[in-house]
């Protein structure tokens, strides 16, 4: 429990630190089930997998634990939809628009 509770500050901190004063940021706890994503038009995702099992963009992991970045390319860039799959475990999802 302790190891989720800094890795949610620490995902709070990231976001607040790396966000400008022009841009959004949403920190959630996704849902277990399929048929979920992170909509389009984000510049910066974090998913923060904590023994967790399911899928993101297609790749699939099994009971990991391990922060995930995925920023755009180049600064005016965004990204596309990002599907997810949550079967058990907990995915926390930071969103930079």
């Amino acid at each position: 429990m302790a190891m989720k509770s800094l890795c949610l500050i620490f995902l709070i901190a990231l976001g607040i630190s790396t966000a400008r004063a022009d841009k959004a940021v949403n920190i959630y706890n996704a849902p277990t089930g399929s048929g979920k994503s992170v909509a389009h038009g984000c510049t910066y995702v974090l998913f923060d997998l904590i023994g967790f099992t399911g899928t993101i963009g297609g790749a699939s992991f099994s009971n990991q634990t391990v922060l995930l970045p995925i920023p755009a390319l180049q600064d005016g860039q965004t990204l596309s939809a990002i599907p997810y799959t949550v079967t058990s475990g907990t995915l926390i999802v930071t969103e930079q628009r």
